[in-house]
């Protein structure tokens, strides 16, 4: 069969949310900031979260439930498969409740955005993001940073969404080496992160919300066999560690 006809069905990279509102506990007394707005209380329901706010569709993509499609043929590769732009929210100054991300903050250690896949393949003792098929066994795995007619891949590349306050750049920080198009990782790993608060001015400044965005590209490969090819990555937000 001639590539050109060798059509293949890529479901592409299906954007499941995980912790999208995570409230603290109401054991603890805590302080929390929400639109500028100071609150101190017991049991304040304040939380950090991911939300998916965007989703855009590269050109002749389709988008619907969650998931990016398209038919492709063999050496065709798409560097702009679609993109998936998240809110983040993290809204606490304070944290007593060590069981509670054990007592981290939005302030003092800030929030991380990390991206792991569903599905893995070891190759010659490496794991990598895996794209599986339908109908048999082939895969579509994660290995490179580039595209290319004669290998099968699929990468992302991460983009902070501009933001300033008063003159000064609040935008969330991109993980080294993702601001081009990097593998997905077989692990969960961390992708983009920030601080809620920044001094502007000399004031200690809360940043209400943070842009993430993250694009898909795909590529399928010269010799890679007809099916429905599907990648799914998860997203979760979490507390940093350390500062």
């Amino acid at each position: 069969m001639s590539k050109a006809k060798t059509a293949l069905c890529i479901l592409g990279v299906a954007a499941v949310l995980f912790g999208a509102v995570i409230p603290l506990s109401s054991t603890t007394a805590k302080n929390a900031i929400e639109r500028g707005e100071i609150s101190v209380g017991i049991g304040i329901a304040k939380y950090i979260g991911i939300d998916s706010v965007t989703n855009t569709p590269g050109t002749n993509v389709d988008f619907s439930d969650s998931i990016y499609s398209k038919n492709m043929v063999n050496g065709e590769s798409i560097e702009n498969f679609g993109t998936t732009t998240f809110k983040i929210i993290c809204n606490f100054d304070t944290n007593t409740d060590v069981t509670y991300h054990s007592g981290y903050n939005c302030k003092d250690n800030g929030w991380a955005l990390s991206i792991s896949p569903t599905s893995t393949q070891t190759q010659g003792g490496v794991s990598y993001a895996a794209m599986v098929a339908a109908e048999h066994a082939a895969t579509i795995l994660s290995k490179s940073n580039s595209f290319s007619a004669n290998d099968s891949n699929w990468a992302i590349k991460v983009s902070p969404v501009t933001k300033s306050i008063s003159g000064t750049d609040v935008s969330p920080t991109i993980t080294s080496g993702f601001s081009s198009f990097h593998i997905i990782p077989a692990t969960s790993t961390e992708i983009a992160s920030g601080k809620s608060w920044k001094t502007i001015g000399g004031v200690s400044t809360y940043i209400n919300e943070f842009g993430v965005s993250v694009q898909y590209g795909v590529g399928v490969g010269s010799t890679q066999a007809a099916g429905t090819y599907t990648g799914v990555v998860n997203y979760t937000l979490s507390l940093k560690a350390s500062t």
